[in-house]
């Protein structure tokens, strides 16, 4: 697994360095990549954008640090563009050309500047930051206070006091980073919401889409729409916010033709709004049990097809894990009564703290386990397997507005079957790693500059339903992330079983067993959707009377198993999406 991860980051940072190589043309300005291709048609309504601008004189930062941040700005930062330069002229012309009452600037020099200067930039921008990060600076607390009480800037970077090493600056680096990621989320991103829902209202677009439409009637006021339970995907609003890494990967996937990139394997967008809109980078030191954990939540599955049981599988979850606050893991709170001392040893502080859900992953499982399942089922002649791609496809389709909820390509795009452990450890190490982008919307303590919570900033639950607890495949759940959880929805009565099977397989491990009592909903099953599917293929061109009405109670029925948005489109391509179990693509090694 580790290897793995070497082997991940190690790939990715090849391919930054390739497209973030710096130049300098003839008026010594340094540029990187030219955004202007990437962005057409992506601003055409002067969204605000947030400008990040880097003065280079002193050549004091690092170029190799500054890239890599900048890599990880343009991967959680929406509509965020950076400029580098080392005149201050050219600083000021762009700035200018630039400047409109939406748009936010941060400039960040790495030299001490006059007052003439500072004032010559708020006299042409409004919603501007002004940033020295300069080793002068760093090491005299006289131009600290300078910077400060007569220049007026708005973020000096200072020596740390615990930093031993004198020749390594990284650690201000990281806090002036924070700062960055602070001023965005408190005073950019609500703005950027405001905007993008003020432009659809006078377009007239929300009046035409149910979703957006509820969330407005419910909230009355602009000012305090709930912007967390919008989602970055929905089609109206997916045209106002964009990421530039994400645009760099379809460039790069229009070229090559390959859809295999880390950045894609990983979704992200969900997760970056929601801790946007939950301003995650806090700057404070408070202590850890009085905030929030940030949850993950990730189910696999055959999924074929998916339907609304699988999808309520997550909000169960949610709900439970948001309103019980503080609560102990089920298979915790039976053994506390025997043990104690088991409170201690699990570390109550991290386990039990308000948690709040900012992204559920959907990761179809392989082509192969499909065919085997639908063997087993004894479905082998018949049209009743959906590829992974399209099954993918599928799951994108009907959480497209969804604020939370996406599918999750990594498992699928993998050359043999992924076993459901080794699916949530790899989400787990790859997104909590110290080389991910999403390290840059962690808490930052103010007084020790260290990341508040790295271990548990974010944290991987694994939504599963009891019956495969009782079935024994999720048996000796080797967590390689002692931070995981697990989340089991349960059918009324079958809780004491599942919890039986628990203690006998998860030792200490943190197991939230969740009771569903809606009986209607737990008896949905893929089966019976391919089965009611295939009805009305079979007798759609009948004209008896009989045959007629079973087409309508099947449609009927189906409603109420899947999504509205995939009743009429799997009618319409059923030919295209299910296949033989028997085709090839189910047994790759059979080609």
């Amino acid at each position: 697994m580790i290897q793995f991860l070497k082997n991940l980051f190690s790939n990715q940072q090849d391919d930054n360095n390739t497209q973030t190589t710096t130049t300098m043309n003839n008026d010594d300005e340094m540029n990187t990549i030219n955004y202007s291709d990437l962005l057409k048609n992506k601003n055409s309504n002067n969204t605000p954008i947030f400008y990040i601008f880097w003065l280079l004189k002193d050549k004091f930062i690092n170029i190799n640090e500054l890239k890599k941040t900048n890599e990880s700005f343009h991967s959680v930062l929406f509509n965020c563009q950076t400029f580098y330069f080392n005149k201050k002229k050219v600083l000021l012309q762009k700035l200018v050309e630039l400047n409109n009452e939406n748009n936010y600037f941060i400039i960040i020099a790495d030299h001490y500047f006059n007052k003439d200067f500072k004032n010559s930039l708020l006299s042409i921008v409004k919603n501007l930051k002004i940033c020295i990060h300069c080793k002068k600076v760093m090491l005299s607390k006289k131009l600290q206070k300078e910077c400060l009480q007569e220049l007026q800037v708005n973020y000096v970077s200072k020596r740390l006091e615990n930093n031993e090493d004198k020749n390594n600056f990284t650690t201000e680096f990281n806090f002036l980073e924070s700062f960055i990621v602070n001023y965005y989320q408190n005073e950019f991103y609500l703005n950027l919401m405001n905007f993008i829902i003020n432009e659809l209202q006078k377009q007239e677009l929300i009046n035409n889409d149910n979703t957006l439409q509820q969330l407005i009637q419910e909230q009355g006021n602009n000012n305090l729409i709930n912007y967390s339970q919008l989602s970055p995907n929905h089609p109206l609003i997916v045209n106002y916010l964009y990421l530039i890494k994400e645009l760099q990967e379809e460039q790069q996937e229009l070229l090559t033709k390959e859809n295999n990139t880390v950045f894609q394997l990983f979704p992200l967008r969900k997760i970056i709004h929601q801790l946007h809109c939950h301003k995650s980078s806090i700057l404070t030191n408070n202590k850890l049990e009085e905030q929030y954990q940030n949850i993950i939540l990730i189910s696999t599955g055959a999924f074929n097809p998916i339907h609304k049981m699988h999808l309520n599988m997550f909000y169960y979850a949610k709900e439970f894990l948001e309103c019980h606050e503080g609560i102990a893991p089920t298979f915790l709170e039976e053994e506390v009564k025997r043990n104690k001392n088991l409170l201690e040893e699990t570390d109550k502080k991290v386990k039990y703290r308000s948690m709040r859900i900012v992204g559920g992953y959907i990761s179809p499982t392989h082509d192969f386990y499909v065919g085997l399942k639908m063997e087993k089922y004894g479905e082998v002649n018949v049209k009743s397997a959906i590829s992974g791609k399209d099954r993918l496809k599928l799951i994108n389709l009907v959480t497209e507005k969804d604020p939370l909820l996406c599918g999750y390509p990594w498992e699928v795009r993998q050359l043999t079957f992924i076993s459901l452990v080794r699916v949530a450890n790899t989400c787990s190490l790859v997104l909590k790693s110290k080389e991910h982008c999403l390290r840059l919307l962690m808490p930052t303590n103010p007084v020790t500059n260290q990341p508040q919570d790295s271990n548990n900033f974010l944290r991987i639950c694994y939504v599963c339903g009891a019956d495969l607890i009782l079935r024994g495949s999720a048996f000796g759940f080797d967590y390689k992330d002692s931070q995981m959880l697990m989340a089991t929805i349960g059918r009324k009565g079958s809780t004491d079983d599942a919890l039986g099977k628990i203690r006998k397989s998860f030792g200490n491990l943190p197991v939230y067993l969740i009771e569903n009592n809606d009986e209607e909903q737990t008896n949905l099953s893929s089966s019976r959707v391919r089965a009611l599917l295939q009805l009305i293929i079979n007798n759609k061109e009948l004209e008896q009377v009989e045959e007629k009405k079973k087409v309508e109670e099947a449609k009927e029925e189906l409603n109420k198993i899947l999504p509205e948005a995939l009743v009429d489109y799997m009618l319409e391509h059923f030919d295209e999406l299910f296949l033989s179990p028997n085709n090839p693509i189910f047994y790759p090694s059979k080609d």
